[in-house]
């Protein structure tokens, strides 16, 4: 689930930075783990599994610590 973690903080970066280099960065991480997430869904199903659908809660809280972190600090 570290996958959907570097997403959705990826997302949040992207929405919230200006600075291209940073940008850049996070459009990668989003761009590669979507696509190993996917991947990994379809050997995991393949296999009769379920992929994760949720973060692990140390995940969602270190997602939610930034989400409230201060503007300039993003």
């Amino acid at each position: 689930s570290g996958g959907l973690y570097e997403v959705q903080s990826s997302q949040f970066i992207l929405q919230h930075t200006q600075n291209d280099k940073i940008r850049e960065l996070a459009q990668m991480l989003v761009d590669d783990h979507t696509k190993a997430g996917a991947e990994l869904a379809g050997i995991v199903q393949a296999e009769g599994g379920t992929a994760p659908t949720a973060m692990k809660p140390k995940e969602a809280d270190m997602l939610t610590q930034l989400q409230q972190a201060p503007a300039d600090a993003v």
